[in-house]
């Protein structure tokens, strides 16, 4: 296909998109209007971003509970996510795109114990670990939360959640996208409007934090901005069972990695797993580069913590070392 005719199409779809998300705001014109009240709630302050990769398993997150914290999607599945006191998750996936999901995906376990365990991560299925069905994720989400903390939600779900009545004691804001960051002429934060974030996770929380008047912001667990890029989440990373013998384990991890289309960087051991890190190379990373160079208009600069042999080709690259250094001697 033509790439001009593809992105003229894709412009158009979103424009349909906007103006169906405008109609929807004019029949609840509170829905985003509420979020006018944040606007620089946190001027100049500093906030930690955390994403879901694999890199969360090696890091104790706990030692930022005293920092405002932004997390979301599956991060309440961490083993330390209690004792991290989150002020602000975000899951904006609307329940209808979670249901099309659901019914597309083959749910599997990570942790591996015999070859026939193996075969689900061989092929092109959609694969998850956790539910994404609408009423038992937002469900759990709902369980889990600590009551204090806030929750951004997509607002095409705003009637579902009240439907099923999910969130009632909890204070919610709602955002509503619009065109995708590499179509948007301007990049635009204003929360009380569609905005042009809401294409994964992390670029959802920068825009929060930039609404927000956040001058520093921190990225932990970001992993799919590394260089090499690290492969899978800290909740489905791969894990070998060592009553396997490790020849037979590394055949495995090698089939897995070339059925994948990935390269194998390193394999970790503990007394009951080998623990295989998975990377991909060259990612495009447009969609950073753009985010990164609006932060920076504005005063925003963002860190990213850089596990070692990883390197940060968009965001300011630091240790984990130096940043809790840093967190601590405050």
């Amino acid at each position: 296909m033509n790439p001009a005719y593809y992105s003229i199409s894709r412009l158009l779809k979103y424009n349909i998109k906007s103006f169906i998300n405008s109609f929807q705001d004019f029949i609840d014109p509170t829905l985003l209007g509420k979020n006018k009240n944040l606007k620089n709630i946190h001027e100049g302050e500093r906030c930690i971003i955390f994403g879901t990769g694999s890199s969360l398993n090696e890091l104790e997150i706990s030692q930022f509970s005293d920092e405002v914290t932004f997390g979301g999607n599956f991060l309440h599945y961490h083993p330390d996510f209690h004792n991290l006191n989150l002020d602000y998750f975000v899951s904006c996936p609307s329940h209808r795109t979670l249901k099309k999901k659901h019914s597309k995906v083959v749910y599997a376990d990570s942790t591996i114990y015999n070859e026939k365990d193996i075969e689900v991560w061989l092929g092109e299925d959609l694969l998850a670990t956790m539910s994404v069905d609408p009423l038992f994720y937002f469900n759990h989400i709902n369980k889990v939360l600590d009551k204090n903390t806030r929750l951004f939600l997509g607002s095409k779900s705003s009637k579902f959640f009240k439907n099923n009545n999910f969130f009632n004691e909890r204070e919610i804001y709602y955002l509503c996208g619009s065109e995708p960051i590499l179509l948007a002429k301007n990049l635009v934060f204003d929360l009380s409007k569609p905005i042009p974030f809401l294409e994964s996770l992390v670029f959802t929380m920068l825009a929060i934090a930039f609404y927000m008047g956040f001058k520093e912001i921190i990225l932990i667990g970001c992993d799919y901005s590394l260089e090499p890029c690290r492969e899978f989440h800290f909740y489905d990373e791969i894990r070998i069972s060592k009553t396997i013998n490790k020849g037979i384990a590394l055949q495995w991890i090698n089939k897995i990695a070339k059925a994948r289309k990935i390269e194998v960087y390193n394999i970790l051991e503990d007394e009951e797993y080998y623990k295989p890190i998975f990377v991909s190379y060259n990612r495009n990373r447009d969609k950073h580069k753009v985010v990164n160079n609006f932060a920076e208009s504005i005063g925003v600069k963002i860190f990213n913590i850089v596990p070692v042999g990883f390197s940060s080709p968009v965001y300011h690259g630091v240790s984990w070392q130096s940043i809790v250094k840093n967190v601590s001697s405050v």
